[in-house]
Protein backbone atom coordinates (compact mmCIF):
# COMPACT_ATOMS: atom_id res chain seq x y z
CA UNK A 1 0.00 0.00 0.00
CA UNK A 2 1.48 3.40 -1.03
CA UNK A 3 1.87 6.46 1.24
CA UNK A 4 -1.02 8.23 -0.23
CA UNK A 5 -3.24 4.94 0.13
CA UNK A 6 -2.58 4.94 3.58
CA UNK A 7 -3.64 8.52 4.96
CA UNK A 8 -7.04 10.10 3.67
CA UNK A 9 -8.73 12.99 4.67
CA UNK A 10 -11.84 13.09 5.12
CA UNK A 11 -14.57 15.96 5.02
CA UNK A 12 -16.20 16.93 8.07
CA UNK A 13 -19.51 15.16 6.85
CA UNK A 14 -17.47 12.11 5.71
CA UNK A 15 -16.27 11.56 9.24
CA UNK A 16 -19.25 11.94 10.95
CA UNK A 17 -20.48 8.53 9.30
CA UNK A 18 -17.30 6.72 9.27
CA UNK A 19 -16.90 7.63 13.05
CA UNK A 20 -20.57 8.23 14.48
CA UNK A 21 -19.69 7.70 17.97
CA UNK A 22 -17.70 10.74 18.28
CA UNK A 23 -20.62 13.02 17.02
CA UNK A 24 -24.31 10.78 18.17
CA UNK A 25 -22.77 8.14 20.46
CA UNK A 26 -23.66 4.01 20.06
CA UNK A 27 -25.32 2.99 16.77
CA UNK A 28 -25.55 -0.72 18.12
CA UNK A 29 -29.54 -1.08 19.18
CA UNK A 30 -29.05 -2.27 23.36
CA UNK A 31 -31.23 -2.85 25.85
CA UNK A 32 -33.23 0.36 27.02
CA UNK A 33 -36.16 0.26 29.62
CA UNK A 34 -38.35 2.76 29.23
CA UNK A 35 -42.63 3.92 30.68
CA UNK A 36 -46.14 3.15 29.00
CA UNK A 37 -49.12 4.33 30.53
CA UNK A 38 -51.58 1.82 30.84
CA UNK A 39 -55.56 4.23 31.33
CA UNK A 40 -56.94 0.28 32.19
CA UNK A 41 -54.78 0.54 35.15
CA UNK A 42 -54.40 3.78 35.74
CA UNK A 43 -50.36 3.88 36.16
CA UNK A 44 -47.28 3.96 34.19
CA UNK A 45 -45.36 0.29 33.41
CA UNK A 46 -41.73 -0.01 32.66
CA UNK A 47 -40.80 -2.26 29.43
CA UNK A 48 -37.78 -2.81 27.88
CA UNK A 49 -36.63 -3.34 24.17
CA UNK A 50 -33.53 -3.60 21.99
CA UNK A 51 -32.82 -0.31 20.80
CA UNK A 52 -30.61 2.10 19.05
CA UNK A 53 -29.03 4.84 21.31
CA UNK A 54 -28.69 6.95 18.20
CA UNK A 55 -32.02 6.97 17.16
CA UNK A 56 -33.25 8.37 20.81
CA UNK A 57 -30.32 11.00 20.81
CA UNK A 58 -31.92 12.38 17.13
CA UNK A 59 -35.22 12.55 18.35
CA UNK A 60 -33.93 14.31 21.76
CA UNK A 61 -31.22 16.66 19.63
CA UNK A 62 -34.36 18.15 17.60
CA UNK A 63 -37.38 17.81 20.14
CA UNK A 64 -35.01 20.12 22.64
CA UNK A 65 -34.10 22.61 19.60
CA UNK A 66 -38.19 23.13 19.96
CA UNK A 67 -38.10 23.67 23.93
CA UNK A 68 -35.19 25.39 23.74
CA UNK A 69 -36.16 28.21 21.79
CA UNK A 70 -39.73 28.45 23.84
CA UNK A 71 -37.04 28.95 26.83
CA UNK A 72 -35.41 32.28 25.43
CA UNK A 73 -36.16 35.79 26.40
CA UNK A 74 -39.38 37.11 24.10
CA UNK A 75 -40.42 33.62 22.63
CA UNK A 76 -43.74 33.08 20.92
CA UNK A 77 -43.38 29.36 21.19
CA UNK A 78 -45.45 27.64 23.22
CA UNK A 79 -47.11 24.88 21.33
CA UNK A 80 -45.28 21.53 20.42
CA UNK A 81 -46.81 18.76 17.91
CA UNK A 82 -44.64 15.71 17.28
CA UNK A 83 -45.89 12.80 15.16
CA UNK A 84 -44.28 9.57 14.60
CA UNK A 85 -45.20 7.46 11.26
CA UNK A 86 -44.24 3.39 13.02
CA UNK A 87 -44.88 2.68 9.15
CA UNK A 88 -42.39 4.80 7.72
CA UNK A 89 -39.92 5.50 10.52
CA UNK A 90 -40.27 9.56 9.66
CA UNK A 91 -40.41 11.84 12.33
CA UNK A 92 -42.14 15.01 12.13
CA UNK A 93 -41.53 17.77 15.26
CA UNK A 94 -43.75 21.17 14.90
CA UNK A 95 -43.60 24.28 17.05
CA UNK A 96 -45.05 27.84 16.34
CA UNK A 97 -42.40 29.55 16.88
CA UNK A 98 -40.30 30.30 13.94
CA UNK A 99 -36.86 30.99 13.17
CA UNK A 100 -35.74 34.54 11.04
CA UNK A 101 -35.60 33.95 7.32
CA UNK A 102 -32.51 35.88 6.51
CA UNK A 103 -29.30 35.95 4.55
CA UNK A 104 -26.30 34.63 6.70
CA UNK A 105 -24.48 34.86 3.97
CA UNK A 106 -24.49 35.22 0.52
CA UNK A 107 -27.20 32.46 -0.64
CA UNK A 108 -26.85 30.69 2.90
CA UNK A 109 -30.37 31.46 4.68
CA UNK A 110 -30.26 31.16 8.59
CA UNK A 111 -32.03 27.65 8.63
CA UNK A 112 -30.01 26.47 6.38
CA UNK A 113 -26.79 27.75 8.14
CA UNK A 114 -28.30 25.78 11.40
CA UNK A 115 -29.54 22.62 9.75
CA UNK A 116 -26.76 21.42 7.14
CA UNK A 117 -23.52 23.10 8.78
CA UNK A 118 -21.41 21.89 11.28
CA UNK A 119 -20.32 23.89 14.54
CA UNK A 120 -23.48 26.76 13.71
CA UNK A 121 -26.28 27.94 15.77
CA UNK A 122 -27.19 30.05 18.41
CA UNK A 123 -26.14 29.02 21.75
CA UNK A 124 -22.38 30.37 21.60
CA UNK A 125 -23.23 32.90 23.73
CA UNK A 126 -21.44 31.76 26.93
CA UNK A 127 -22.85 35.15 28.64
CA UNK A 128 -26.21 34.13 28.40
CA UNK A 129 -28.16 32.34 31.57
CA UNK A 130 -28.61 29.49 29.55
CA UNK A 131 -31.80 26.93 30.71
CA UNK A 132 -31.79 25.14 27.50
CA UNK A 133 -29.74 21.82 26.65
CA UNK A 134 -27.87 22.58 23.29
CA UNK A 135 -24.45 24.46 23.61
CA UNK A 136 -22.09 22.53 20.43
CA UNK A 137 -24.14 23.78 17.47
CA UNK A 138 -23.83 19.98 16.24
CA UNK A 139 -27.52 18.23 17.09
CA UNK A 140 -29.55 19.19 14.16
CA UNK A 141 -26.74 18.99 11.58
CA UNK A 142 -25.94 15.39 12.98
CA UNK A 143 -29.71 14.10 12.82
CA UNK A 144 -29.67 15.66 9.09
CA UNK A 145 -26.59 13.51 8.17
CA UNK A 146 -28.04 10.56 9.79
CA UNK A 147 -31.39 10.50 7.72
CA UNK A 148 -32.44 9.67 4.55
CA UNK A 149 -34.41 12.52 3.72
CA UNK A 150 -34.70 15.32 5.98
CA UNK A 151 -36.51 18.48 5.96
CA UNK A 152 -37.28 22.06 7.51
CA UNK A 153 -39.90 24.50 7.26
CA UNK A 154 -39.88 27.57 8.40
CA UNK A 155 -41.54 31.16 8.70
CA UNK A 156 -40.97 34.27 10.84
CA UNK A 157 -43.98 36.35 9.72
CA UNK A 158 -42.78 37.70 7.06
CA UNK A 159 -41.36 34.61 4.50
CA UNK A 160 -41.49 30.94 4.52
CA UNK A 161 -38.29 28.72 3.99
CA UNK A 162 -37.90 25.08 3.20
CA UNK A 163 -35.29 23.30 2.50
CA UNK A 164 -34.99 19.54 1.84
CA UNK A 165 -31.94 17.34 2.04
CA UNK A 166 -31.19 13.67 1.10
CA UNK A 167 -28.84 10.91 0.74
CA UNK A 168 -27.21 11.52 4.46
CA UNK A 169 -26.94 15.22 3.67
CA UNK A 170 -25.17 14.42 0.29
CA UNK A 171 -28.33 15.74 -1.98
CA UNK A 172 -30.07 18.87 -1.50
CA UNK A 173 -33.24 20.67 -3.66
CA UNK A 174 -32.73 24.26 -4.15
CA UNK A 175 -34.61 25.98 -1.31
CA UNK A 176 -38.15 27.71 -1.62
CA UNK A 177 -38.64 30.80 -0.28
CA UNK A 178 -41.98 32.88 0.03
CA UNK A 179 -44.35 35.66 1.44
CA UNK A 180 -46.15 33.82 5.26
CA UNK A 181 -47.63 35.56 7.97
CA UNK A 182 -47.86 32.89 10.04
CA UNK A 183 -44.62 31.66 12.19
CA UNK A 184 -43.75 28.34 12.66
CA UNK A 185 -40.69 25.84 12.23
CA UNK A 186 -41.31 21.88 10.89
CA UNK A 187 -38.53 19.84 11.42
CA UNK A 188 -39.44 16.17 9.22
CA UNK A 189 -37.00 13.56 8.77
CA UNK A 190 -36.43 10.07 8.32
CA UNK A 191 -33.54 8.19 9.71
CA UNK A 192 -30.97 6.13 8.03
CA UNK A 193 -32.29 3.18 9.68
CA UNK A 194 -29.96 0.88 7.45
CA UNK A 195 -27.19 2.18 9.50
CA UNK A 196 -29.43 2.66 12.64
CA UNK A 197 -31.11 -0.20 13.53
CA UNK A 198 -31.96 -2.41 10.23
CA UNK A 199 -34.72 -4.29 12.17
CA UNK A 200 -36.42 -0.89 13.51
CA UNK A 201 -39.16 -2.12 12.11
CA UNK A 202 -39.62 -5.25 14.53
CA UNK A 203 -39.60 -2.31 17.41
CA UNK A 204 -41.25 0.44 15.49
CA UNK A 205 -44.05 0.35 18.82
CA UNK A 206 -41.42 0.75 21.63
CA UNK A 207 -39.89 3.43 19.57
CA UNK A 208 -43.23 5.04 19.43
CA UNK A 209 -43.49 4.79 22.97
CA UNK A 210 -40.24 5.46 24.01
CA UNK A 211 -40.62 9.04 22.02
CA UNK A 212 -44.21 9.82 23.92
CA UNK A 213 -42.40 8.86 27.02
CA UNK A 214 -39.86 11.36 26.32
CA UNK A 215 -42.87 14.15 25.15
CA UNK A 216 -44.09 13.78 28.33
CA UNK A 217 -41.78 13.93 30.37
CA UNK A 218 -40.73 17.71 28.75
CA UNK A 219 -44.44 19.05 28.91
CA UNK A 220 -43.91 18.10 32.59
CA UNK A 221 -40.75 20.18 33.06
CA UNK A 222 -41.38 23.16 30.80
CA UNK A 223 -44.43 25.13 32.38
CA UNK A 224 -46.59 26.16 30.00
CA UNK A 225 -45.44 24.76 27.03
CA UNK A 226 -48.30 22.68 25.35
CA UNK A 227 -47.13 19.14 23.60
CA UNK A 228 -49.09 16.45 21.68
CA UNK A 229 -47.42 13.30 20.71
CA UNK A 230 -49.76 11.50 17.42
CA UNK A 231 -53.04 14.41 18.40
CA UNK A 232 -52.99 13.36 22.00
CA UNK A 233 -52.35 16.31 24.39
CA UNK A 234 -49.61 15.51 26.87
CA UNK A 235 -51.54 17.03 30.03
CA UNK A 236 -49.74 15.74 32.54
CA UNK A 237 -48.49 17.49 36.20
CA UNK A 238 -45.43 16.21 37.63
CA UNK A 239 -47.21 15.28 40.50
CA UNK A 240 -50.07 13.08 38.82
CA UNK A 241 -46.70 11.83 36.38
CA UNK A 242 -44.87 10.73 40.07
CA UNK A 243 -48.13 9.06 41.56
CA UNK A 244 -48.57 7.49 38.19
CA UNK A 245 -45.33 5.46 39.00
CA UNK A 246 -45.53 5.21 42.44
CA UNK A 247 -48.89 6.55 44.61
CA UNK A 248 -47.39 6.64 48.14
CA UNK A 249 -43.86 9.00 46.73
CA UNK A 250 -44.09 11.84 48.67
CA UNK A 251 -43.67 15.65 47.46
CA UNK A 252 -39.99 16.25 48.81
CA UNK A 253 -40.40 20.47 48.06
CA UNK A 254 -43.90 20.76 49.85
CA UNK A 255 -42.56 19.24 53.54
CA UNK A 256 -39.29 21.13 53.29
CA UNK A 257 -41.22 24.39 52.34
CA UNK A 258 -38.63 25.95 49.82
CA UNK A 259 -35.88 23.90 47.99
CA UNK A 260 -34.40 26.28 45.68
CA UNK A 261 -31.46 26.00 43.39
CA UNK A 262 -29.13 28.82 42.75
CA UNK A 263 -28.91 30.19 38.88
CA UNK A 264 -27.51 33.36 38.87
CA UNK A 265 -29.57 36.20 40.03
CA UNK A 266 -32.92 34.52 40.07
CA UNK A 267 -34.06 31.27 42.16
CA UNK A 268 -35.80 28.37 40.26
CA UNK A 269 -37.52 26.24 42.12
CA UNK A 270 -36.89 22.31 41.56
CA UNK A 271 -39.79 19.75 42.29
CA UNK A 272 -38.71 16.52 43.89
CA UNK A 273 -40.45 13.47 45.57
CA UNK A 274 -39.22 10.64 46.95
CA UNK A 275 -40.50 7.17 47.04
CA UNK A 276 -39.71 3.31 47.47
CA UNK A 277 -37.16 0.81 45.60
CA UNK A 278 -37.11 1.44 41.70
CA UNK A 279 -36.08 3.51 39.26
CA UNK A 280 -34.60 7.33 39.28
CA UNK A 281 -36.35 9.59 36.82
CA UNK A 282 -35.31 13.21 36.36
CA UNK A 283 -36.04 15.93 33.85
CA UNK A 284 -33.78 19.16 33.60
CA UNK A 285 -34.48 21.93 31.50
CA UNK A 286 -37.15 19.61 29.46
CA UNK A 287 -34.53 17.27 28.91
CA UNK A 288 -34.88 13.83 30.55
CA UNK A 289 -31.45 12.94 31.66
CA UNK A 290 -31.58 8.78 31.73
CA UNK A 291 -28.75 8.61 33.56
CA UNK A 292 -29.39 10.24 36.88
CA UNK A 293 -26.59 12.95 37.04
CA UNK A 294 -25.09 15.19 39.88
CA UNK A 295 -28.04 16.40 40.65
CA UNK A 296 -29.69 13.67 41.39
CA UNK A 297 -26.52 12.47 43.51
CA UNK A 298 -26.69 15.90 45.29
CA UNK A 299 -30.19 15.25 46.56
CA UNK A 300 -30.09 11.94 47.33
CA UNK A 301 -26.81 12.01 49.16
CA UNK A 302 -29.05 14.60 51.52
CA UNK A 303 -31.39 12.34 52.00
CA UNK A 304 -29.42 9.69 52.86
CA UNK A 305 -27.27 11.78 55.18
CA UNK A 306 -30.55 12.99 56.94
CA UNK A 307 -31.87 9.03 57.60
CA UNK A 308 -28.26 7.92 58.97
CA UNK A 309 -28.31 10.77 61.29
CA UNK A 310 -31.81 9.44 62.48
CA UNK A 311 -30.95 6.04 62.34
CA UNK A 312 -27.89 6.88 64.64
CA UNK A 313 -30.16 7.91 67.26
CA UNK A 314 -31.62 4.86 67.75
CA UNK A 315 -28.11 3.01 67.76
CA UNK A 316 -28.99 1.86 63.91
CA UNK A 317 -26.21 1.00 61.38
CA UNK A 318 -27.20 0.44 57.86
CA UNK A 319 -24.92 0.93 55.04
CA UNK A 320 -25.02 4.22 52.65
CA UNK A 321 -25.89 1.58 49.69
CA UNK A 322 -28.58 -0.19 51.26
CA UNK A 323 -30.23 3.13 52.09
CA UNK A 324 -29.95 4.76 48.25
CA UNK A 325 -31.32 1.40 47.04
CA UNK A 326 -34.18 1.69 48.34
CA UNK A 327 -34.76 5.26 47.53
CA UNK A 328 -36.43 6.59 44.24
CA UNK A 329 -36.18 10.04 43.41
CA UNK A 330 -37.99 11.67 41.43
CA UNK A 331 -36.99 15.27 40.23
CA UNK A 332 -38.21 18.47 37.14
CA UNK A 333 -35.47 21.10 37.63
CA UNK A 334 -34.26 24.17 35.81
Amino acid sequence: MSAKDKYKELTDQEHVLTRPGMYIGAIAPESTEFSVYSPKLGRHEFRSDTLSPALLKMFDEILSNSIDESKRKGSMLNAIDVSFDASTGTVIIRDNGGMPVEEYSEGVYIPELCFSRLRAGSNFDDSDNRTGVGTNGLGSTLVNIFSVKFNVETCDKKKLYSKEWTNNMHDSKAPVIKRCKDHYTTITYTPDYSRLDPQWQERAESYMYIYKERCEQAAISSEGLTITFNGETLDWTFDRYVKSFDPEAIDLCSNLKTYFKNTGNKETPWSICVGSAGRDISMVNGSITRSGGSHVRYVKDRIVKAVQTHLSQKKINIPDNIIASNISLYISAT
